[in-house]
């Protein structure tokens, strides 16, 4: 029954609404030391441990250079240049930087539209992946079960193999329309 319990409270961690509105994003241009302080405190809660980084100044410095970002203006990031870290951020974990690079908008003016749409996108897949995950857990770990480790592995391998069926059909979207 604890394992139960662990499960649940993981399960509600990882599909919180955590969606950072874009008035939370302050109105005023940031040193680098403050973009990565922000992106820290504003998205920490998704970090697998203390130890991970969300965003450090290397990662900023290489999406610049490679264009994925706009460079600062005076060593300053705008408020736009704040959203789309945000969108590198979560895109970066199933992508590469390059399929990153072709799915964001050329022009930074169409940064806040382009955002508004991805924080609705993902507060709709925090709310289907809840359901999702809700009835893999109820068919694989039935509530008089007993051996709780062998199906949160079987949940687990579920996730997994939904999850690269998504980004397989992501990646052929993408060689196929933005390749």
């Amino acid at each position: 029954m604890e394992n139960e319990i662990d499960l649940l409270m993981l399960i509600e961690q990882a599909v919180r609404d955590d969606a950072i509105d874009a008035s939370q994003i302050p109105g005023i241009d940031l040193y680098m030391d403050q973009v990565t302080t922000f992106l820290e405190n504003a998205l920490g809660g998704n970090k697998r441990n203390d130890t991970e980084k969300v965003m450090t100044k290397t990662m900023v410095n290489n999406y610049t250079k490679d264009k994925v970002l706009p460079p600062p203006v005076h060593k300053k990031y705008s408020k736009d240049h704040m959203l789309m870290l945000i969108i590198i951020y979560h895109l970066k974990q199933s992508l590469s930087i390059g399929d990153v690079k072709k799915l964001l908008p050329e022009n930074m003016n169409a940064a806040a539209e382009f955002y508004g749409a991805f924080e609705c996108l993902q507060r709709d897949a925090k709310k289907t992946a809840a359901d999702s995950i809700d009835a893999s857990r109820q068919k694989l770990m039935p509530p008089e079960d007993k051996n709780g480790k062998e199906k949160i592995l079987l949940l687990i391998i579920s996730l997994i193999l939904e999850a690269n069926t998504k980004k397989q059909l992501a990646a052929k979207l993408i060689d196929n329309f933005f390749g």
